[in-house]
């Protein structure tokens, strides 16, 4: 059966829960740079977008319930798992570490050699490892740094990895 909201070109797709996933990730984006509105008009970006922060909820479950929908069609076997990891990890990675790189170059490169601790933050951020065993949920150093904004990913990365593993289970469970 067609979704009432899906396009022709790919009728399994739920655009309504792509646009509200867009709009959470643009209430994020907005959080994060109220700022700006801060600074420049007494705290209006506080009062304005002050629960731009609960866009993450929203978009991780919409995620979960996008991710689960894209796994009926996937074969319950090791091909099915390398095909489900190799289409997240196209999607996501190329983005992640264009990125990744901007940031490096724009945030002083070079002070990697004089701060052992960019450069601990710099691997842990392309390996998307935690920096330290202290400081679990965000997986940085500080939440100071420039690559802070990376810990939901690191989060969509692992969710990623147990969804492809359930994928061995998902018809011997009935």
């Amino acid at each position: 059966m067609k979704a009432l909201n899906s396009t022709s070109a790919n009728p399994g797709r739920l655009d309504s829960l792509h646009a509200m996933r867009g709009l959470a990730a643009v209430a994020v984006m907005l959080f994060h740079f109220s700022w700006i509105l801060d600074s420049a008009y007494n705290d209006l970006g506080k009062h304005f977008i002050k629960y731009g922060y609960l866009g993450v909820d929203i978009f991780f479950i919409i995620s979960g319930f996008v991710i689960s929908m894209s796994t009926d069609k996937v074969d319950a076997n090791f091909s099915g798992f390398l095909t489900f990891i190799k289409h997240r990890l196209k999607r996501l990675l190329p983005a992640y570490y264009f990125w990744l790189l901007i940031a490096f170059v724009t945030g002083g490169a070079t002070t990697i050699f004089y701060h052992q601790e960019k450069l601990a933050n710099l691997i842990s951020a392309i390996t998307m490892t935690p920096a330290t065993s202290d400081n679990g949920p965000f997986y940085l150093l500080t939440n100071e740094n420039l690559y802070g904004v990376r810990w939901s990913l690191i989060y969509e990365m692992y969710f990623y990895l147990l969804v492809s593993l359930s994928i061995f289970f998902k018809n011997r469970m009935t």
